[in-house]
Parts: C-alpha cells; sequence; structure tokens
C-alpha cells in the first residue's frame, strides 16, 4: 500500500484565537447610516437567517404513515452544533382518518418527555406546533417521537382486526429555528451552520491540483451529509470599476447579495446584464489569499465610490493560517481555503474530528503513513449494520431489518455468509417457534426452533449475484401466541436478535466484475484521474467527479488526485476513476467507440438504443488496466457542455456499461453476463465483428460439427474393426 497523507493518523490544531480588527467590525457593526454599506449590514434583527428543515428533507417524501389502529416512531431533526439557536418551533402536521366507533389518541414527545396528546376524531388535518428549547437539543438533533393508538372495544371477544383507521406525519411537518451569523466565531460553528444548498465558491484562475482535490472532499462530505452542493467560480476582477447603473443596481439588490452586485455590475466579469447573485461569494471559499485580497480592495473601492465611509471588514480572513479560515462575506460568514495543502484541512472537516476546528482558523498536517487496514477483516457485526441492541417484545411474531452495503466490506473480501446469534426466548405454551431468514426479498432459510428460548446460531450462506451495492437483510420470528379465546390476552415475550450476529467474509478476487464490486477495492485507496483543462473548468467537471466518488467510494480519506494531459496516458497503480477526456494506459473497456457507431441490440437484430447517435450521452465503463478495476468515464455529443448530465444521479449497481443522458440513467449491463442484448458496430464489417456478434450461433454449429465427426469416426471404426470368434 502506497504512502498516503492521513488526516486522522497526526493532526496538528493551530488556532488562531487573536480578535482580528474586522471580525470586532463584523460582530459589532455601527448604525444604519442610509448608505450602501449600512444597507449591506443592516439592523441586529435583519442579521438573524431562519433555517427550516422538513420532513420531506430527511428523505420522506410521502410523510410516515400508520395503518390500522397502532404506530409509533423516532424522527430526527438535526440542528446545527457551536451555533446558538433561537426561535425554534416544531410544526407537527397530521392527516388522519378514523371510523366513528373507533376510540383513536395520539402524543408527540421530545427528547423523550410528552410534550402534547390528544384524541383523534373522523378525518381531520391538524398542525401541533411544540417550542423547542436548547435542552430539548442533543447531539446535534431534536428528536420528535409519536405514538398513534386505538381500540374498537373493550369486549376482548370480539374480533379487532378491522383496519380501524390511518395517520400520516405529513411530508411538511417541519422544525425552524433562527440565527445570528455574527455569533460564528470559529471554525467549527460555520461547519456545523452550512444550509441546505452549499455553494462553494472556487479561484476564477485555473486550479491548483490541491485546490481541485480540496473541493471535491468537501463537497462530497457535505453531499453524504445531505447538502446539495452547487460549484461556482469567484469574479474576476477587472479594471473599470465604475458603470453605468451601478448605484441603482446595489442599491435595489437585497442585502444578502448586495456586494455581489457590486462585484458583478462594477465591470468585473466585463457583464453588465449578469444577474446580481452571480458574484455572490459562496459559504466555502477556495482559492490563494492574493486573489482574495483583490477582491476585497476592489469592493472596497465599489462602495466608497458609492458613498460608504467604510468597507474594511468585508471580505476580511481572520488570519494566515494556510487551513481554513473565516471570511467575513457581508450577510454570512464563509470558510476560506487558501493554503497550498487545503486538500488535508478539508479532510479533517469532513472527518469526525472537525469539532476540534474551535477557532476562527485552523491548519492541520497530516503525517504519511502507511494507514491500518479497516475493521471488520473476518466479518461485519450487526452493530454496525444499525441493529442497535437487537431486543423486541413480541406476541406473535417479530422482525428485525438491517442493510449491507457493499461500501462496508473492506478490500479484498466479500460476504460469504450470515451468522445469526438468535435468543428467541421462551414461549409461554413452550411450542416450537419459527425462524426464517430473507436476503433481498429471497427466502434463504426457513428453521423450526425448540420452545426452550436457548441461543441459537444459524449459519446462512450468500449464493453467488444475490448481493448488489444495498442489501436488504431481514430476520423473521414467529411463535404461537397464548391467551385470546375470550379469556386472557396474549402476552408479549422478549426476543432478541444478538448484534454478535456477523456478516461472514470470505477472500475476493482482486478484479470487479461488477460496478458495486468496486466499492471494497476503492476502500484501500482510489485515485481520481481528471484531465489539465478539468483544472481550467472545476465548475463544469467537478459535479460529475462528485457524484461518483460520493456513490463509489466509501471513505475520502485514501483519495488522491491524478492529473493526466498531453501525449501521456494515466497509468493506474490503484482502484482507480478517470473522468471524461483522460486516456487510461492499456485500459481494457467492454465498449470500443474507436469501430465507428455502436448500437445496443436484441437478439433479433431491433435497436434498442443508438448509443452514438443521441445528441448527448455519458458512457460509464468498468475497466481494467494495469493490474487495476477502476471506472473510464466518457462523454459524446458535446455532453461535457451539459450541466444537466454532470448532475444526474449515478446509480451503478450490477453491470459492467451503464448508458446516461440529460434524463438521467437509460440502461446498465454487463457484457460477458447478459445474453439478452449485445453491443453492435454497424460500420465495422471484420470477420471478428460477426465471430462476436454471432457467436452463439458459431459455438452451436460448431459442436454440431465435431458431434457429427465423432459420430461418424466412431461408426467407421465399427464398421472396419476385425470381427471376434
Amino acid at each position: 500500500m502506497p504512502m498516503i497523507p492521513h488526516v486522522r493518523l497526526a493532526v496538528m490544531i493551530s488556532a488562531l484565537l487573536l480578535a482580528q480588527p474586522a471580525l470586532s467590525q463584523a460582530q459589532n457593526p455601527p448604525a444604519s447610516s442610509g448608505n450602501v454599506l449600512a444597507d449591506l449590514r443592516g439592523d441586529a434583527t435583519g442579521w438573524q437567517v431562519r433555517r427550516t428543515v422538513t420532513l420531506a428533507d430527511l428523505g420522506f417524501p410521502q410523510g410516515i404513515s400508520f395503518g390500522g389502529l397502532s404506530g409509533s416512531r423516532d424522527v430526527f431533526f438535526p440542528v446545527p452544533e457551536w451555533v446558538g439557536i433561537g426561535d425554534a418551533k416544531l410544526d407537527a402536521q397530521v392527516e388522519y382518518a378514523v371510523a366513528p366507533d373507533i376510540r383513536a389518541d395520539a402524543r408527540f414527545s421530545v427528547d423523550g418527555r410528552p410534550r402534547w396528546s390528544g384524541r383523534l376524531t373522523d378525518t381531520a388535518v391538524k398542525t401541533v406546533t411544540l417550542p423547542i428549547a436548547r435542552t430539548d437539543m442533543r447531539d446535534g438533533f431534536v428528536r420528535l417521537h409519536l405514538d398513534y393508538a386505538g381500540v374498537v372495544t373493550d369486549n376482548r371477544c370480539e374480533d379487532q382486526r378491522q383496519l380501524g383507521g390511518s395517520l400520516t406525519l405529513a411530508p411538511d411537518s417541519r422544525l425552524t429555528y433562527t440565527i445570528d451569523p455574527r455569533a460564528i466565531d470559529s471554525v467549527r460553528a460555520a461547519w456545523a451552520a452550512l444550509p441546505a444548498k452549499v455553494r462553494i465558491s472556487v479561484s476564477a484562475a485555473a486550479l491548483t491540483p490541491a485546490q481541485y482535490e480540496a473541493a471535491l472532499v468537501l463537497a462530497v462530505g457535505l453531499k453524504r451529509a445531505g447538502h446539495a452542493v452547487e460549484v461556482v467560480r469567484l469574479p474576476a476582477v477587472g479594471v473599470d470599476l465604475a458603470s453605468g447603473g451601478l448605484a441603482q443596481r446595489v442599491a435595489a439588490t437585497a442585502r444578502g447579495d448586495a456586494l455581489g452586485a457590486a462585484l458583478v455590475a462594477g465591470n468585473f466579469n466585463k457583464d453588465e446584464a449578469a444577474p446580481a447573485t452571480a458574484g455572490r461569494v459562496g459559504d466555502i471559499v477556495i482559492a490563494p489569499a492574493e486573489e482574495i485580497g483583490k477582491l476585497k480592495a476592489a469592493a472596497e473601492a465599489t462602495l466608497t465610490g458609492l458613498g460608504s465611509k467604510s468597507g474594511a471588514g468585508f471580505l476580511a480572513l481572520t488570519g494566515d493560517a494556510g487551513g481554513a479560515q473565516l471570511l467575513n462575506a457581508g450577510d454570512h460568514k464563509a470558510l476560506a481555503f487558501t493554503g497550498a495543502d487545503a486538500a488535508t484541512t478539508a479532510r479533517l472537516l469532513v472527518a469526525d474530528w472537525w469539532a476540534l476546528a474551535g477557532g476562527p482558523a485552523v491548519a492541520a498536517n497530516a503525517a504519511a503513513h502507511d494507514l491500518p487496514p479497516g475493521p471488520g477483516a473476518e466479518g461485519i457485526g450487526f452493530d454496525r449494520l444499525g441493529l442497535g441492541d437487537g431486543l423486541q417484545s413480541i406476541v406473535d411474531q417479530g422482525e428485525w431489518q438491517v442493510r449491507l452495503d457493499y461500501g462496508a466490506v473492506p478490500a479484498g473480501r466479500r460476504p460469504a455468509a450470515l451468522v445469526l446469534d438468535l435468543a428467541p426466548g421462551r414461549s409461554l405454551n413452550d411450542k416450537p417457534q419459527l425462524a426464517h431468514v430473507f436476503v433481498n426479498n429471497m427466502l434463504l432459510r426457513s428453521q423450526r426452533l425448540e420452545g426452550d428460548g436457548r441461543l441459537q446460531q444459524l449459519t446462512v450462506p450468500l449464493p453467488a449475484g444475490l448481493l448488489g451495492r444495498s442489501n436488504s437483510v431481514r430476520v423473521l420470528l414467529q411463535r404461537d401466541a397464548g391467551g385470546g379465546d375470550c379469556h386472557a390476552l396474549p402476552l408479549a415475550g422478549p426476543a432478541q436478535l444478538l448484534p454478535s450476529s456477523t456478516v461472514r467474509l470470505e477472500a475476493a478476487e482482486d478484479r470487479a466484475r461488477d460496478f458495486f464490486e468496486l466499492m471494497p477495492l476503492y476502500a484501500g485507496g482510489a485515485a481520481v484521474a481528471v484531465g489539465k483543462g478539468d483544472l481550467d473548468n472545476p465548475d463544469a467537471s467537478l459535479p460529475l467527479a462528485v457524484q461518483l466518488v460520493a456513490s463509489m467510494v466509501p471513505s475520502v480519506d485514501r483519495l488522491t488526485l491524478a492529473v493526466a494531459g498531453g501525449d501521456k496516458a494515466f497509468a493506474p497503480d490503484r482502484p482507480f476513476i478517470a473522468l471524461p477526456g483522460v486516456t487510461v494506459d492499456g485500459a481494457s473497456l467492454p465498449v470500443r467507440l474507436d469501430k465507428g457507431r455502436v448500437q445496443l441490440q436484441d437478439r433479433k437484430g431491433n435497436i434498442l438504443l443508438d448509443v452514438t447517435g443521441l445528441p448527448a450521452m455519458t458512457i460509464t465503463q468498468l475497466a481494467q488496466a494495469k493490474g487495476q478495476s477502476g471506472l473510464v468515464v466518457t462523454q459524446l455529443g458535446g455532453a461535457v457542455a451539459s450541466p444537466k448530465l454532470s448532475t444526474q444521479k449515478l446509480l451503478l449497481d450490477r453491470g459492467n456499461v451503464a448508458f446516461t443522458d440529460a434524463t438521467g440513467q437509460l440502461v446498465s449491463l454487463n457484457t460477458d453476463r447478459d445474453t439478452a442484448v449485445a453491443i453492435v458496430y454497424p460500420d465495422a464489417g471484420g470477420w471478428r465483428d460477426y465471430a462476436e456478434r454471432f457467436r452463439l450461433v458459431l459455438i452451436g454449429a460448431a459442436w454440431i460439427a465435431l458431434t457429427l465427426v465423432a459420430v461418424g469416426a466412431f461408426r467407421r471404426w465399427l464398421k472396419n474393426r476385425t470381427p471376434t470368434t
């Protein structure tokens, strides 16, 4: 394993705690004076920023629904740590329908404390508003718990298995709060307070490899944390600081974008028609300190020309640490990465170490060491898959569900079997119980368990071809419940799937045959190869790179950047991702683009997809080069200029070729395994192409011919042999 700088091995945090004049000025702005600068700063009320997090934002676009007569659910709303939060409230909107003869109730609890309960009748929509205090927030979350219960009758002899009613916690249920950007005084506070949509502003000049890598690491970390990320360029400084209509444009601009309007309209981009928000400084800035200083001087000159008394506080850095530092960007505090090794500090913030960045500036120095192997070389415990303690109280059946993502599999290993430690508990009538094991909704094992409740271990082999990039594991326990018959309610008893249950691993090939098999290989280290043109236009190439790395590379700790260009091809020494325009030395690709037109056809020759005939197409292929597996991405038909194509979600699972256009992924297939469709090159008429196209027919014909030859030879031998007497 190559020596890779790693922020978790040796991190030296140097926090610059000196109170900078610009920071003090931004924290205590003067009263409004009627000029542009005062309008930009605003009063104390105008500084407050309101944030909203809805249930839909948390991944529940349809809300959370309960059917029947009972249900409960925890919902965790994130809140920023290290930042003062005010005016917080939680609006829970419930939609319910209850039959007239049913009694139903709902209860909301916050952080385990009941805050509201009420009776549900008929059909209605109700909004429950709960004030949230700082004491209700724990570990960066507000935990909302909903209980729903109903009963048809008190008569135990009646069948209560009717549907009864339903309740839905609407997707518009939301947590709202305000933060004050002036109170952000540390790198960790600025990182925690980043909005749902983060704008990363990169240098107007060509990026260095370290700056590109920093932008990639930050965008991937933010995307995995649930943020939407936009990459833009900083405005390029011009020479003409005053132009027609500048004062009117700035004065008419909202407070949050006044500085951006000044930068853009002041001929900085030489475009008077540019929108006022085009030059707004992002939430994260990756650029040299000299470039930020030039923008600062230009902003001061522009604002001074408009009658402002002072503009020195804007675009002021808090120090020269060379890592990450606060940047006063007018209506918000941005994080500026100005150092030559910005990627190391970026890794600090996307890792669990970000809480150590307690000063207004921070720099991380990484020692070069070989990284130790990750945990789980022999097995992956269910405690790492989100099982918890696995304890349930069940009456007739209980169910445990976990999800195995292939990215959790360490390098050089593959899942071989499930080893389940199940304590079913003793049933009241000592009757046998049944355990069923499902993987990806395929029943792999049903086993009868004796009723004495002793701990039992079930080993369930995982068949080849069953797993993909994300796999559901479900264990179902059934028992014959006691009680009923109008005498007594069935009693619940404990059962537990122990966290010691594991996914047993075995050695895997060092070559991936499907996209998802790259994920363990990338866990041992991945190289992202970009062209020199990508450094010149990072806002065009970064969205695609972020999508690929975020979905395929388990951790950015071992991520490296390689710049290829000119006549020299990229020679990988580890699993790789090659962006469009990069030539990979010795790459073996499933689809050959040097044979003219490329089509996807079925067995009858019907064209399913005209690959090279579409106006814009991205081809993602699983390649082998220099003994390494990786991804090679090719864009056809001017797709490089299509921003929609770069931001489409690439779900690379099974297959070794994926075709994507502006609408999303069209098809994914494995050219080595799939026989219903084939890649065809209509312009290539060589015998090899025909042999590849009709290989099944040729194999069958050759087998028949060999059979006929063998039968004929055997008949001649029988005819010519010497008869025995």
